[in-house]
């Protein structure tokens, strides 16, 4: 696909045969060869579509154009992994990089190249130590406060990870509105990006897919979902997410595309409860704020989108993030603590930065009363606790409990309605005994049928540990009315 550079927006945008038959007249004078009085004379002539349209799909002319990777408004590092330089770390200057197809876009924003480490630590704990996040430490650190670092240099490091390496994305969460999800997002994306474009998700998976071709076709390096709520699943945002490529068809036309990407997403909303999939893609922020009403929170020194596109804002965020980059490289590289399955060389480079400096591992585990933001395994864990406080043996609870018991779907949906688990997915019909006045709620079919998929395919078999420090184990047995859900203690 042959492509313009989008050099405000730091992007591309596909060249169509409207925009090539007056674009090569920068370049060259087409022309047409008329005979008069039998003398050759050229008259200028913008070329048909046909033969623009002709030119642009011709090998010839294709295999003429340079590789295109990613467009930067700033200066990026990257990690020569060829060549004479291969394995050094540097800063790309302006214009196009042969090595890794990289074309900066001449900027005012300057990265320094000797801001010592100490400085640049401290500058960024400066710039994020208004924010209230949710697992702030009496030790000064935070696993949120790491993830943010991380997005930073996740978005200025990009070309420190090979185009196909899987890419971790991000999710800032807060009880509230005002907590300043949204602007953690756009502190990670402009300094790099110069704004923050906001994407719209859409009433449905069609107008999704279709943003998210946008976003492939015009080479962007962020997807920017803001202020959400509820249940997040998407089956198109979890391909995005994991793949380094993207198909799918040109929008208002009939022809296809394939598109490499290097493209992080960002998500943020109030209380949001993320699918699986998506929890497993992302590195999330938790921000709580104690006030009721949130303009009583006092912020000595507010930061707001305007400021971030300063372009000395810019420069002084950029080159903190340039001098932790060197001196993780000058200490050997060190890798990070935590490895994430499937994101092994995301962790152990940009994970591996974050830790060096000071700020703490950001691929750690969440908080146990956290769960990283998916109901599903929040309502799971909590399911869990409950039945196995309930596995009393025959002496009663002054006796040991049980390493091991049965229990029926009508005791799991008891306990999940007493216990505020999967209400989200559990709908039906209320019933009453009219002897006992004994209410329960009777699932529809539907319902019965997911959370039996939740408790027997999804989550059957697996280990989990409690807040007690035990190991349990969810299982089925039996099938149809003889089905029986077991809960065994296996360390």
């Amino acid at each position: 696909m042959v492509v313009t550079i989008d050099s405000r927006r730091g992007g591309w945008k596909p060249m169509t045969t409207e925009k090539f038959r007056t674009y090569v007249e920068d370049f060259m004078v087409p022309a047409r060869l008329k005979m008069v009085d039998e003398v050759p004379i050229f008259i200028p002539l913008s070329m048909t579509k046909d033969v623009a349209s002709g030119i642009l799909q011709s090998p010839a002319f294709l295999e003429q154009q340079r590789e295109l990777a990613r467009v930067s408004t700033v200066s990026m590092p990257v990690w020569r992994r060829e060549g004479p330089d291969a394995g050094k770390i540097e800063l790309l200057g302006e214009g196009y990089d042969v090595g890794s197809k990289i074309f900066t876009v001449p900027s005012a924003v300057v990265v320094r190249r000797d801001m010592p480490a100490a400085e640049a630590v401290v500058f960024l704990r400066a710039l994020y130590k208004e924010f209230p996040f949710a697992d702030h430490r009496e030790d000064g650190t935070s696993r949120s406060l790491a993830v943010c670092i991380s997005a930073m240099l996740s978005m200025f490091g990009a070309g420190l990870l090979g185009p196909l390496t899987a890419r971790l994305h991000y999710m800032m969460t807060a009880n509230t509105v005002g907590s300043g999800k949204s602007l953690l997002a756009k502190m990670a994306i402009v300094p790099v990006a110069g704004s923050a474009r906001v994407r719209v998700k859409g009433e449905n998976s069609e107008e999704l897919r279709k943003e998210l071709s946008t976003a492939a076709l015009d080479g962007d390096s962020y997807f920017f979902l803001d202020d959400l709520d509820g249940v997040l699943k998407s089956q198109e945002l979890n391909a995005f997410m994991t793949s380094a490529t993207m198909s799918g068809r040109m929008l208002g036309g009939l022809s296809g595309f394939t598109a490499e990407k290097q493209c992080t997403v960002f998500i943020t909303g109030n209380n949001l409860k993320p699918s699986m999939d998506i929890v497993r893609r992302t590195l999330r922020v938790s921000l709580y704020t104690e006030q009721f009403d949130v303009q009583e929170r006092v912020v000595t020194k507010p930061i707001d989108e305007e400021w971030l596109c300063r372009p000395e804002v810019r420069s002084d965020v950029l080159s903190a993030l340039w001098a932790l980059i060197r001196d993780w490289d000058k200490a050997g590289r060190p890798k990070g603590g935590r490895v994430l399955r499937g994101f092994e060389k995301w962790c152990e480079v940009f994970g591996g930065i974050v830790q060096h400096a000071g700020f703490g591992d950001p691929c750690e585990a969440p908080p146990v009363d956290d769960n990283s933001g998916s109901n599903e395994i929040a309502d799971m864990l909590a399911l869990v606790e409950v039945l196995r406080a309930d596995m009393v043996g025959p002496e009663g609870a002054a006796g040991p409990a049980l390493r091991k018991k049965e229990f029926t779907f009508q005791d799991l949906v008891a306990a999940c309605q007493a216990n505020d688990c999967f209400s989200w997915c559990m709908e039906g019909t209320w019933k009453k005994d009219k002897e006992s006045s004994e209410e329960w709620l009777e699932l529809n079919q539907k319902s019965k049928s997911g959370m039996g998929r939740m408790f027997s395919e999804k989550f059957g078999g697996q280990v989990m540990k409690l807040k007690s420090g035990e190991r349990v184990r969810s299982g089925q047995r039996g099938r149809k009315r003889h089905r029986r859900y077991v809960v065994e203690v296996v360390e």
